[in-house]
């Protein structure tokens, strides 16, 4: 069975469009708005020119251009002035009437459509010679968000909003972080400390290796030798995001990193050499990863995701409902690993088993983007490498195993239980925490409850 705990790390130091949606180039980002566009693989692309503001201000997207780029069906009728957009992925489409608010709405399920109305009429913006409709529309037949007053990367690179599509029909449930991103971030030169390691983080949420980083000296020696880059890059816990913190940690294989710093050396009258350090001195950091899953596997577990938490309905339901069904979930759609080969979300929703780190990194992913808090868990149980879950619950925190909740039986047949679901530590045998989670440190920041939730 895979080891549990961390791997030991290696520490080196060493001396965007006429009328064609085409991604934009990072130095274009002068724009107010940005639209991100996702595929069937759930890849997203940002661009700089599909939005139109309205002479009332809405948010109009361009049809055409915004149908091309998300590979959807579209259609515009001159004898009757109407266009048609349409998702072949779920049969669902958009009908507008040309200078017109109303649109008709049908679901793929029936020829009957839903007439609706958009905050702006559908028209023809000359422009930029193109038919725009209002960009909430779309949503009934695409996943949709919509992100304003930005206060990250994208709003570095000039945007103050941005408009978020999926092919798929779900929502994202944080902002997608795309390629453009990275090279902005990879492009910058890092004078803080916490920004380079945020810069680290994202870059290990998108599967990257063999990256360079700019810094300085000064940021190199505050981070020092204590812990490795990726020590630090963990601990950073993004509360819009399920992907980093515990899952990204429990997913690196192998980490290494090094640093190379320039200096000036200064030869003395009688030949000597002094090597003159500046706390501006430039300092490269460069790492390299081997992770578990690979950026196409983890846009996959975003969809199953995205699409199990809409099928569990968990909206309005009480933190204990929610924990409650996810755990149903998990433990009634898989089963456990006995081949120890299957570790990851991904194995779950598509291999339906893995083992208990799948079990807890699934939880987690659905824990958090269900709207709760949660950790990851390792250590033992009856006395074997193992890992659970923490989750909180109206404000207090409980030990859960969902593996131990699967029992394997004899005849395979599916065993629903709840003899570790929300426990307190007395009522939570058989496991021993690994020592960096029973510190009095952790235990003050996450303090089990006294008793087990009814």
């Amino acid at each position: 069975m895979k080891k549990l705990n961390k791997l030991l790390l290696s520490l080196m130091i060493a001396a965007l469009m006429t009328n064609l949606a085409v991604p934009f180039p990072v130095s274009a980002a002068t724009g107010r708005y940005g639209m991100i566009l996702g595929d069937n693989d759930n890849n997203y692309k940002l661009y700089n020119n599909l939005i139109v503001t309205s002479p009332s201000g809405n948010l109009m997207v361009k049809a055409y251009n915004v149908s091309k780029g998300l590979g959807l069906y579209y259609s515009y009728n001159k004898a009757v002035k109407k266009l048609t957009i349409k998702n072949t992925n779920n049969g669902k489409s958009l009908v507008f009437a040309y200078g017109s608010r109303n649109y008709t709405y049908y679901s793929g399920s029936s020829s009957q459509g839903l007439v609706k109305t958009a905050a702006y009429k559908f028209y023809y913006d000359s422009s930029s010679q193109c038919y725009v409709v209002h960009a909430a529309t779309l949503k009934y037949i695409l996943g949709y968000n919509y992100y304003k007053d930005l206060n990250d990367y994208y709003s570095k690179m000039g945007y103050k909003s941005l408009v978020v599509y999926s092919i798929n029909g779900y929502s994202s449930y944080d902002i997608p972080i795309t390629d453009e991103v990275i090279t902005y971030i990879n492009a910058k030169t890092y004078t803080s400390k916490d920004e380079l390691l945020d810069a680290v983080r994202m870059n290990l949420m998108m599967r990257k290796s063999g990256v360079t980083f700019t810094t300085n000296r000064s940021v190199m020696n505050q981070i020092g030798s204590s812990k490795t880059i990726l020590d630090l890059a963990e601990s950073i816990d993004d509360k819009d995001t399920s992907k980093d913190a515990d899952y990204l940690s429990r997913l690196i294989n192998n980490f290494r990193q090094s640093w190379s710093v320039s200096y000036i050396v200064r030869t003395e009258p009688d030949g000597t050499r002094t090597n003159i350090e500046s706390p501006d001195d430039v300092a490269k950091l460069t790492i390299d990863v081997n992770y578990e899953t690979t950026l196409a596997q983890e846009r996959v577990v975003d969809s199953k995701v995205a699409s199990t938490l809409k099928s569990l309905k968990l909206t309005g339901s009480s933190d204990y409902d929610k924990v409650k069904k996810i755990h149903d979930y998990i433990i009634n759609s898989a089963k456990y690993d006995t081949s120890y080969q299957k570790y990851s979300a991904y194995d779950m929703f598509i291999y339906k088993t893995a083992v208990c780190e799948g079990y807890a990194l699934t939880a987690y992913r659905l824990f958090v983007d269900a709207g709760l808090e949660s950790r990851i868990i390792t250590g033992t149980g009856k006395g074997q490498a193992h890992a659970w879950n923490l989750v909180k619950v109206d404000g207090q925190w409980y030990n859960i195993d969902l593996t131990w909740d699967d029992p394997i039986t004899n005849t395979g047949e599916q065993v629903l239980r709840y003899d570790y679901f929300l426990k307190s530590t007395a009522d939570f045998k058989d496991h021993v925490r690994a020592a960096e989670y029973n510190t009095a440190e952790f235990q003050a920041e996450y303090p089990i409850a006294a008793q087990s939730h009814e």
